[in-house]
């Protein structure tokens, strides 16, 4: 049977669903609703999920433990990515071409953006941080705003108007996987 337990956040709900396991199977992020409240985690992994969620929204970052997901479903080629996606430093922005390449894939760009666009554990794995190589947000699951905002909320500085746009050159954070 499977459970949920809710995040709120000042723009969203974050409702983090595990399986009989106890790990976390999916994130999904919702509009804020009166009928959605925040609810306590109920495994191990959860009560660790639940801490790295409140550890980033007080900007006090973590990284994720990819042992807390499930990613048994997931091909090879989806969970390399999610990997190196993780390791992403917080406030730190990739080109989807640069995490292809991470891969040892560089042709793979396009691949790695479907990967991304299907990312079951946003925030968990922080594909926000994977940007266009032009320096323009690109999309996001949960919608450009969402992704301006997470961004904007670890210290990236977006253009106001749309198309949003990183207001530093990318190749000032290129250099992340470096630091990884």
């Amino acid at each position: 049977m499977k459970k949920s337990f809710f995040f709120p956040t000042s723009h969203f709900l974050l409702e983090v669903i595990h399986c009989e396991l106890g790990k976390v199977e999916r994130v999904i992020l919702h509009e804020r609703t009166p009928q959605l409240a925040e609810s306590a985690p109920f495994f191990p992994a959860t009560n660790e999920v639940y801490r790295f969620l409140l550890a980033y929204f007080a900007g006090k970052p973590q990284k994720c433990n990819l042992h807390l997901l499930a990613l048994e479903g997931l091909t090879s080629f989806q969970r390399d990515v999610l990997q190196i996606c993780a390791a992403i430093p917080y406030g730190k922005l990739v080109s989807y071409g640069d995490l292809a390449s991470a891969l040892g894939k560089p042709q793979a760009a396009r691949a790695v953006g479907q990967v991304m666009a299907f990312n079951p554990f946003p925030l968990l794995v922080p594909c926000h941080r994977v940007v266009r190589n032009n320096g323009y947000l690109g999309e996001y699951a949960y919608g450009r705003q969402v992704k301006r905002w997470l961004l904007e909320q670890e210290g990236v500085r977006v253009t106001r108007q749309y198309p949003y746009r990183i207001e530093e050159a990318l190749s000032q954070y290129q250099h992340c996987f470096d630091l990884c």
